[in-house]
Formats: C-alpha cells, sequence, structure tokens
C-alpha cells in the first residue's frame, strides 16, 4: 500500500470503518472504492493551503455523509 499523508487517511478511516468505502491499489495513486465500483484517487501529499479542505468537500460528494452511529 503506497503511503498516504495521515491527514487525509484520518478523514478516510471513519468512511472505511462504516464500509461506505474501501481502499484500492492502482495506479501511481492509491485509490477509494465505494461499494458500486466508482473510484476516486487519494491524494499523495498536500499540494496547498486548501488541498485538505478541498478533499473534505469532495470526498462528501463521492461518499456522502456518514451515517449518525449511535450506541
Amino acid at each position: 500500500m503506497r503511503k498516504v499523508p495521515k491527514e487525509f487517511a484520518t478523514i478516510l478511516q471513519p468512511y472505511i470503518e462504516a464500509g461506505l468505502l474501501k481502499w484500492v491499489d492502482g495506479g501511481k495513486h492509491q485509490k477509494v472504492e465505494r461499494p458500486d465500483g466508482h473510484r476516486r484517487p487519494v491524494p499523495g501529499s498536500p499540494s496547498d493551503h486548501r488541498a485538505l479542505a478541498n478533499f473534505k468537500s469532495q470526498l462528501r460528494q463521492f461518499a456522502g455523509p456518514l451515517p449518525e452511529i449511535r450506541r
């Protein structure tokens, strides 16, 4: 598995634990995949000061909101 910056991995972890996304190796970038097979690359480095905010926005559009977990 390629190295993904911890800032991006931290954002993705709840989606992966909820089963909304899974890690996929491929090409030059690590990717995440929805259950329907659509894939999205994960940035390998934050390219500018807005990279993290842009990634959060793209992730919400791609995977949807996280389901509320009640205990």
